[in-house]
């Protein structure tokens, strides 16, 4: 079964992702639960431009969606993150 932000990415529906993003945080998902269903999605897309289903512009656009959800505040690692911590250099 697929997870809802997982199939928003792979049907590029960027308005739907960030809507999930949003809710999952609040929900209290971690940081990296998250990536990894983007990561999961962006592969799903990447078999659907193997499959000839999407073209390059889609692949591009799935990253846009990748690199600006990864951008939102909601997505910023802090000290208080249920995710821990990383630290600092």
């Amino acid at each position: 079964m697929k997870d809802k932000l997982t199939e928003a990415l792979e049907n590029l529906d960027d308005t739907l992702v960030y809507e999930y993003v949003r809710q999952y945080r609040e929900m209290g998902v971690g940081i990296s639960e998250i990536q990894a269903l983007l990561n999961e999605g962006m592969r799903l897309v990447g078999l659907r431009y193997k499959e000839g289903a999407y073209y390059i512009s889609d692949l591009i656009f799935s990253g846009v969606i990748y690199v600006s959800v990864l951008n939102m505040p909601q997505m910023q690692y802090s000290k208080t993150d249920a995710d821990g911590y990383i630290g600092t250099v």
